[in-house]
């Protein structure tokens, strides 16, 4: 590169040729293939390395949703099948707080998505096959219906505050604080009542 700038800065320096003309041009032409192969080899890598790493960060993260959601279904019917199981015991009650566990588990493993399809799933189930006059989406019981719209409101909060306290944590993440907002042992000594050293 430095003859061609040298070519380039003192054109009268010394007689152009065809000969060497083709010289630079070939010397021009090695280098930046030389270039070209050694900086597209390790960045062709890294990037499809940074490309498949993404993909992976990405099918990873629909897995964990799609298995967020299914657990979201699952343990709706989980609970429903214990409610049904316990009404020999329970009676005609419908024992809603058992339904909050599976909105806790979905919203925990999934966040706002999966939280909010358990809250819909459990609103539907308890209604159509819990609350009386069963299989049935009506509701006989007023104090039923405000029971059963507390589920819901409760269901749809916990899904938003998990939904958000996901993407605080991602965030947190994705941006650490700068070093030298971390406090130093001084500062940790003197906080815990420890002596300094």
């Amino acid at each position: 590169m430095e003859l061609i700038c040298c070519v380039r800065a003192s054109p009268g320096g010394f007689p152009l040729t065809r000969q060497r003309v083709d010289y630079i041009r070939g010397l021009r032409y090695a280098t930046l293939l030389a270039r070209f192969f050694a900086s597209a080899a390790e960045p062709v890598s890294v990037r499809r390395s940074r490309e498949s790493d993404a993909l992976d960060k990405n099918c990873g993260a629909t897995v964990r949703a799609q298995r967020a959601h299914g657990l979201a279904v699952v343990a709706t019917a989980t609970a429903l099948l214990v409610r049904v199981a316990l009404t020999s015991w329970i009676g005609d009650r419908p024992l809603l707080i058992l339904f909050v566990i599976p909105i806790i588990l979905s919203a925990d493993a999934g966040g706002l998505g999966p939280g909010l399809l358990s809250t819909l799933l459990v609103a539907l189930a308890t209604d159509y096959f819990v609350m009386p006059p069963v299989f049935s989406f009506l509701i006989d019981q007023p104090v039923d219906i405000v029971h059963w719209l507390t589920l819901i409101l409760t269901g749809a909060l916990i899904s938003v505050l998990s939904g958000a306290l996901r993407a605080r944590a991602s965030d947190a993440r994705a941006n650490p604080p700068p070093p030298s907002s971390y406090p130093t042992s001084r500062t940790c000594d003197s906080v815990s009542g420890l002596p300094s050293r």
